[in-house]
């Protein structure tokens, strides 16, 4: 089984189960939200500029990808 990578992104009325990996890298950064929690969550994810992404569920046991151009970062990832 794969280790749980360390939360990287600051959350909002979520649960410690889900993750946020980021990989920032190049002119394009990518934002991996695991979800390891027992019940499907719905995540937002806030960028500091530009426009959010929409609310979206995760199942449980998986992940949802967001990519993103620089110079855009994100802020925070916050319950839906």
């Amino acid at each position: 089984m794969k280790k749980r990578p360390k939360n990287d992104v600051e959350r909002v009325g979520l649960p410690k189960c889900i993750v946020g990996d980021l990989k920032s890298a190049g002119a394009r950064d990518k934002l991996y939200v695991h979800n390891y929690c027992k019940k499907t969550r719905h995540v937002k994810v806030i960028l500091d500029e530009g426009p959010d992404f929409e609310c979206k569920a995760v199942k449980p046991g998986s992940w949802r990808k967001y990519s993103y151009n620089w110079p855009q970062k994100v802020s925070r990832m916050k319950k839906c």
